[in-house]
């Protein structure tokens, strides 16, 4: 048997495998300094280099790679529509129905799902009767009541040509 060799079977108990036994306590197993492997010192230029380098580590379930920029902000839908909504509201306010209706076509296929459906619908039918359309903002009113007939705007949209 060589000397490290005995120097370890002595420094802790083992098992017929080699493995080192529990010895009841929880201090660490003693190593003898020809066990110990140490790494040489990275140089800085080594060291830089490898931080410098950008890096893919596949590691189990894990992958770790270097940072990317975040998308750019996205703008808020919900923002746009009522932008273009106060579009139709401040030409209505100027008696420019032509173009109030214009915009609203827009809207409906910019934002044929947004969330301002309902307050399309009854600008739909401001517009018309601004137009001077009675029949079509008729229609417009019968639609929007039917479909949304719980609508805070109910009131202002059964007025319709009256107001």
């Amino acid at each position: 048997m060589d000397e490290s060799r005995l120097a370890r079977n002595n420094a802790q108990p083992h098992t017929k495998s080699g493995q080192p036994k529990e010895t009841g306590n929880n201090e660490p197993p003693q190593l003898l300094q020809a066990e110990v492997q140490q790494s040489p010192p990275a140089t800085p230029k080594v060291a830089e280099a490898a931080l410098m380098r950008p890096h893919v580590v596949a590691r189990d379930a894990l992958t770790i790679a270097p940072a990317t920029e975040p998308p750019p902000p996205t703008r808020d839908r919900l923002v746009e529509e009522t932008q273009a909504l106060a579009q139709v509201q401040d030409a209505l306010s100027r008696s420019d129905p032509g173009l109030a209706w214009s915009l609203l076509q827009q809207q409906d296929r910019q934002f044929s799902s947004g969330q301002l459906g309902e307050e399309r619908a009854a600008a739909k039918v401001m517009t018309l009767c601004a137009a001077g359309q009675g029949d079509l903002a008729e229609q417009a009113r019968a639609s929007f009541l039917m479909t949304y007939p719980n609508s805070p705007l109910t009131k202002r949209v059964k007025q319709g040509c009256d107001h």
